[in-house]
């Protein structure tokens, strides 16, 4: 009872608190006695203005915490994705926070961490701990962290700021915690203060990550262990902007490919009957013509696909995995308005309108109509938004699930498969359109449902040649020529599928003399190398590991030391063997070394000084002697060289 009083008159406070103020404001306003200037004027407004929207909030919130008082429990059928929810938090209020504080986020779940609960509450929930945060906190920094609990499968979400916050949750004055703390018994989570914390206030919320129970009551009992919480089941891998390869070294991706294949390992362990199969998801953000985003996200499904096929030939998981079935989804125009509508943007439900409204382009090699009418809102600002917070998160991203392929039952049945975010459940399909019902959001195939079919070839895939290869251009000089006074750079590019295949241009020269022609070294050589790269090219970067190259190259040479000199061409052909690798930030530097075996023949002509006196010692002035032939089988090349990548790296960590 004590605690409901404080509640009311706490209530009452600020209600009373607004109105005397819109009504003072108000009446200085009204009074043309009152001396004002524009500034003053302005700053009644202000805060007539501001008292306004806090009496509604307070309306808002008191009709809020009545709802969700009067609920028994709430539905948590809603897939949210932590990330994508932070990160929309988060750029929200970094606009609402007082000058010179900073908002960040911290993650430690992959973008596939997924929960089962209730999304709007979730968002109001959140809402109301960063608001407190952003309105108490006037200097320092404001954290909004995600983890995960290994031991309970709890996500964690914190708000940590440096105001001087909260004491205590047990008295709560104000209706912001009062809706969180009956939002989260509803969530079957829990929500405490940090006490350890004291350099302001700490909010913890921890959530249970469940998965849908509905869909699992109608399974049979063996295949309710694929549905089973298992980190690797979904592998996620990254793509460059604009490319189709992946790159196993790019932002984590081989961390996550060894957790897939080991998770592959484990199943084929445990000595399960039947096999499974990969299912595979590409597409490309809406961003351009539509048959150009089509044929990204078709590239960059095969190349997934040769990934993986790559990788359980090594692996010997074949026989277990025979198939992997790719999905492309295009332009992901309906991912898109999932993150816009989700969203707190000003601009939201401009966007939204847009997105429902405008009709998608007749022909693929058009710009579709929706972007058209996206970049003319806000004159191009609310674009520009788009693109610097929600086409990344669409972008770049392919992701690979594993499926069981037979699952053994007493009375086989036709099974579809429905598509829920990273994870695949298998249900008995139905006579009507019941499924869809109870799931409009997801495609079914089997159901006259538009959606894309996930039928399986009647063979095993076989895995597809390379369509393109990472373009990489690199300059270099041999250190060996160096240091005998002889500039030299080599030119190297790499061609051909996935970077199995490099050419290299070398030229040196050299054109001094010394000591009045004592000593000379000119030069003029140049050669071209083919390069073959050996090794699994996913497991290294572009021109990095062992090479062996067949080179051909030629000059003019004069060389005299002293009074004896040797002028003529050369011809040089040769099996080089050498060792590159790429080191420093994001790996642009190179060094490489090697050795070449092969012929070299050259015709030259042999100079020597003469002298009047046989005691006095020879000239400088080289005389002809003779002309000779001289060839060479052995060793005819060695190089110790360093270089640079010249390609321009965009993302950090980029190994291109």
């Amino acid at each position: 009872m004590a605690k409901g009083k404080i509640f009311i008159k706490t209530v009452l406070h600020r209600m009373k608190e607004a109105l005397h103020a819109i009504s003072g404001f108000s009446e200085l306003l009204g009074d043309h006695s009152y001396a004002q200037d524009e500034a003053t004027r302005s700053e009644m407004v202000h805060s007539i203005q501001n008292s306004s929207q806090g009496l509604a909030n307070v309306v808002d919130n008191m009709i809020a915490l009545d709802h969700y008082d009067s609920l028994h429990e709430l539905p948590r059928t809603d897939q949210v994705c932590i990330n994508e929810l932070c990160l929309h938090l988060v750029a929200y209020y970094i606009k609402k926070t007082h000058a010179g504080v900073g908002l960040q986020y911290r993650s430690n779940l992959s973008d596939a961490a997924i929960i089962n609960t209730n999304a709007e509450a979730l968002k109001i929930m959140m809402h109301q701990l960063l608001d407190n945060a952003v309105k108490f906190t006037t200097e320092g920094t404001i954290t909004l962290t995600a983890d995960c609990d290994s031991a309970t499968g709890e996500i964690i979400l914190a708000v940590t700021d440096t105001g001087s916050g909260l004491q205590s949750l047990q008295q709560p004055q104000g209706f912001g915690l009062s809706i969180c703390r009956r939002i989260i018994q509803l969530l079957k989570g829990t929500l405490t203060i940090d006490k350890s914390y004291t350099k302001g206030t700490r909010m913890v919320c921890r959530l249970l990550r469940t998965i849908c129970l509905l869909l699992l009551l109608s399974l049979p009992i063996d295949a309710e262990e694929w549905l089973r919480p298992a980190p690797s089941d979904t592998l996620e891998l990254r793509f460059r902007a604009r490319e189709t390869d992946v790159d196993i070294w790019y932002d984590g991706n081989e961390d996550r490919l060894d957790g897939f294949m080991q998770r592959l390992e484990q199943l084929h362990e445990q000595g399960r009957s039947g096999t499974v199969c990969i299912r595979v998801f590409t597409g490309a953000s809406p961003e351009g013509p539509a048959e150009l985003n089509y044929r990204l996200g078709e590239r960059r499904g095969l190349s997934l696909r040769q990934l993986l096929a790559e990788t359980l030939s090594e692996k010997g998981l074949t026989d277990f995995c025979p198939r992997i079935i790719v999905t492309n989804e295009g332009a992901r125009w309906g991912e898109l308005f999932q993150m816009v509508a989700m969203s707190k943007e000003p601009w939201r439900e401009k966007v939204l309108h847009v997105l429902r409204h405008v009709p998608g382009a007749d022909d693929d090699w058009q710009i579709d109509p929706r972007e058209v009418a996206l970049r003319t809102l806000d004159h191009g600002q609310v674009w520009q938004e788009l693109c610097e917070r929600y086409l990344p998160l669409l972008r770049s991203v392919g992701s690979a699930v594993i499926t069981p392929l037979v699952v053994q039952e007493p009375a086989p049945s036709r099974r579809d498969t429905i598509v829920i975010r990273d994870t695949v459940y298998y249900v008995p399909v139905l006579e009507d359109n019941r499924a869809y019902a109870l799931y409009p959001h997801l495609a079914i195939p089997g159901l006259g449902v538009p959606g894309v079919s996930l039928e399986e070839p009647q063979s095993p895939l076989t895995p597809p040649e390379p369509l393109y290869q990472s373009r990489c251009w690199a300059l270099k000089s041999n250190m060996l020529l160096l240091a005998t006074g002889t500039p030299n750079l080599q030119l190297e590019r790499a061609i051909g599928g996935r970077g199995r295949w490099s050419l290299e241009l070398e030229g040196f020269w050299s054109w001094w003399t010394i000591a009045k022609n004592a000593y000379a070294n000119q030069l003029l050589y140049g050669s071209l190398e083919l390069r073959l790269w050996l090794g699994n090219r996913r497991k290294h970067h572009t021109l990095e590991g062992w090479h062996i190259g067949l080179a051909a190259g030629g000059g003019y040479y004069d060389l005299e030391w002293r009074s004896r000199g040797y002028q003529g061409e050369v011809l040089n052909g040769y099996l080089n063997i050498g060792w590159q690798t790429r080191f420093g930030a994001k790996r642009r530097w190179l060094f490489d070394v090697g050795v070449g075996l092969g012929a070299l023949t050259t015709r030259y002509r042999l100079y020597e000084g003469t002298s009047r006196y046989l005691d006095a010692p020879a000239d400088h002035h080289l005389i002809w002697q003779r002309t000779d032939h001289f060839n060479w089988f052995g060793a005819t090349h060695a190089h110790l060289t360093f270089g640079y990548i010249l390609n321009k790296i965009r993302d950090k960590g980029d190994k291109r």
